[in-house]
């Protein structure tokens, strides 16, 4: 019984993961539009227009960031379910790796994601920390993201570690 529970709770905070994708994950002063992890996840364009237009890139480190741990605790629900157990501990250490680098994803969002702007014909494309001179803040999503990620860390390592 004690085992379903931790696979249950990585599964219900990789499902909250999930979920962050829909609130603001970065955003400055200046800016009205909130920017969410599903913009940032597949990309949006902001504006366009004849002068110019902005868009946001797909961020592929994000958008692993939010299905990862979602995937690989199916994965571990399967194997737990399965008469084949030798793979169980291999998948909570890729789980560890996965809530790891989630955790480093979400917190480092303003600058592995990048905005292009054109104007006039001409591109630039830089990350959303450089566009809002260092002012962009993280938004309650990439925070919540990061926090449920320590905790699925927090989870599957003791779950590793007591070898249940």
């Amino acid at each position: 019984m004690k085992k379903n529970l931790y696979n249950l709770s990585i599964l219900i905070i990789s499902i909250l993961i999930v979920g962050t994708m829909f609130l603001t994950v970065s955003g400055d002063s200046d800016t009205s539009d909130p920017i969410t992890g599903f913009y940032v996840a597949f990309g949006h364009t902001l504006a366009s227009n004849f002068l110019g237009s902005g868009k946001i890139l797909l961020n592929p480190y994000i958008l692993l960031a939010y299905f990862l741990p979602l995937i690989f605790s199916l994965v571990l629900l399967y194997f737990v379910n399965t008469k084949n157990k030798t793979w169980i501990p291999r998948v909570k250490l890729v789980l560890v790796v996965i809530f790891i680098l989630t955790t480093i994803a979400f917190l480092t969002i303003n600058y592995t994601t990048k905005m292009e702007v054109t104007l006039l014909g001409q591109t630039s494309s830089k990350s959303i920390h450089d566009l809002a001179s260092g002012d962009a803040k993280l938004g309650i999503g990439s925070i919540l993201g990061a926090i449920f990620s320590g905790l699925g860390l927090l989870i599957v390592s003791y779950d590793v570690a007591t070898k249940s």
